[in-house]
């Protein structure tokens, strides 16, 4: 990543370093060249402060894990309802995409197009989940669980 700051004015060299910079970016947004692991998670955390929802997910989906997000410290008095929101709807939407799944009566290799779609929604149900026990372990117990 080229350190911008460092040039005291803007010329040929700063342009040339700026273009570089953004051809590169072009590339990985387009998926030219893979994204590198090491700009992964500041990445996903610069859109969430734009108000982006999904990517975070998206994130630990390609690495085959679960993301959890931490209770908000500020909101705790309406976490717990918040929590069981997002539990019930990522439940729901893993009920759904069974539901699609069952739809002839059978579960079998017919509905292998829809696993993947099931398995995200379960892992968003798991995360949920495990949000809303670190809520209670923190709020009600005291402790905090990893």
């Amino acid at each position: 990543m080229p350190c911008l700051a460092s040039f005291t004015v803007v010329n040929d060299e700063y342009d040339n370093a700026l273009m570089s910079w953004n051809k590169r970016v072009q590339r990985w947004s387009t998926g030219a060249v893979e994204f590198p692991a090491w700009l992964e998670e500041p990445w996903v955390m610069a859109l969430e402060e734009l108000g982006d929802t999904s990517t975070r997910q998206a994130l630990v989906n390609r690495h085959n894990m679960i993301g959890v997000q931490v209770p908000c410290a500020e909101c705790v008095h309406s976490s717990g309802f918040t929590s069981l929101g997002i539990v019930g709807g990522a439940m729901g939407d893993v009920v759904k995409t069974m539901a699609k799944m069952m739809d002839d009566g059978v579960l079998d290799a017919n509905d292998a197009p829809l696993a993947a779609e099931y398995f995200d929604h379960l892992k968003r149900a798991a995360a949920a989940l495990a949000a809303s026990g670190m809520l209670v372990s923190k709020e009600v117990l005291g402790k905090t669980i990893q």
